[in-house]
């Protein structure tokens, strides 16, 4: 599966992955960030998730030799959809 990923990533192709499961999802996507060294951004289904995944992925990127420095994790607003907000100074819709 992984070499799969890599080839197609350096093909230019899309990457879809399933059937990993906790820490190992975070150990796959250093490596193959480590492997391709183009910056991946990956989407998670809530904040908790995210951050449990920022944490595991702070931890193998420095296994694979990247700094852990790199990982950023850009918290949801927790908005509802359609509905009115002001954040900065900015209304968002």
């Amino acid at each position: 599966m992984y070499d799969l990923a890599i080839k197609k990533i350096q093909e230019g192709s899309r990457v879809q992955v399933s059937g990993l499961w906790g820490a190992s999802r975070a150990f796959f996507l250093a490596a193959l960030r480590n492997e391709s060294g183009r910056p991946l951004i990956i989407v998670t289904s809530s904040s908790p998730a995210a951050e449990r995944l920022a944490v595991d992925l702070r931890f193998f990127a420095a296994f694979h030799g990247v700094d852990p420095g790199l990982v950023c994790l850009f918290p949801s607003w927790e908005m509802v959809p359609f509905d009115v907000q002001l954040i900065g100074g900015i209304v968002l819709h």
